[in-house]
């Protein structure tokens, strides 16, 4: 399926991908969140993934967050070389928290948000903290990715869903991390666009028949895009 976001956009000039490089480096340093849409093969997904997980030659401290609807298991979604089992993997299945009742006000979320998400907002923000307890924080060391938001919209909606992912997405950048999500969803979709203003990038993923799948990256704050680029299967470089 075509993903339409875009498709009429020029290719950007020498000094457009020079201005891109810089505005995504300077993201990376001061810690950043990463939304990735569009309607592709999963496959195309864990190769996104796998990317902004960072390279395995260097250290890092990786949090993967799996919901029930991830149809490839953890492994798919890593760098070649880290598995879960990995010291520097921390998995969290959104299954295994929190089926029960919390007190609200001990989470990051508000009064108002559904007692299970507030609680595993909690959860995850003691994760965070776990993993990452130095106040000096390397920029890129710590790389957090929730596999898919689609069972998140479907369980609690559109509004509680943006604003746990809000939050979330600012307890990253806390750490000076570089953390991304999967929404399998059209680019141009109502929860997408919801979703889009609360980041720093936005990655449009495409794939055309008889084409390779192709990564569109937009940098929201700076409104610098990369234009349409082939993902090569064989593709390794790291974010």
């Amino acid at each position: 399926m075509v993903d339409s976001a875009h498709d009429s956009e020029r290719d950007p000039s020498s000094s457009d991908l020079q201005r891109f490089t810089a505005a995504l480096d300077e993201l990376k340093h001061a810690g950043c969140m990463v939304l990735v849409t569009g309607t592709v093969d999963e496959t195309v997904r864990a190769a996104t993934s796998r990317r902004l997980f960072g390279t395995p030659q260097l250290p890092r401290q990786r949090v993967v967050v799996v919901t029930d609807d991830v149809p490839l298991q953890p492994t798919s979604y890593l760098p070649d070389g880290i598995n879960p089992d990995c010291t520097d993997v921390h998995l969290c299945g959104w299954g295994k928290f929190p089926r029960r009742s919390v007190r609200l006000q001990d989470s990051r979320l508000s009064d108002s948000g559904p007692p299970e998400l507030a609680a595993y907002s909690r959860h995850l923000n003691e994760v965070l903290a776990e993993t990452e307890p130095s106040s000096v924080r390397p920029p890129g060391v710590f790389r957090v990715g929730i596999l898919s938001l689609s069972d998140i919209v479907a369980q609690y909606g559109q509004k509680e869903t943006v604003e746990f992912f809000d939050q979330f997405s600012q307890q990253v950048r806390s750490y000076c991390g570089l953390g991304h999500c999967h929404l399998p969803l059209p680019s141009d979709s109502t929860v997408t666009n919801s979703l889009a203003n609360t980041v720093d990038i936005h990655v449009h993923l495409r794939d055309r028949e008889g084409h390779l799948p192709e990564q569109h990256w937009h940098l929201c704050g700076f409104d610098h895009s990369s234009g349409w680029i082939p993902i090569e299967p064989s593709q390794s470089t790291a974010y």
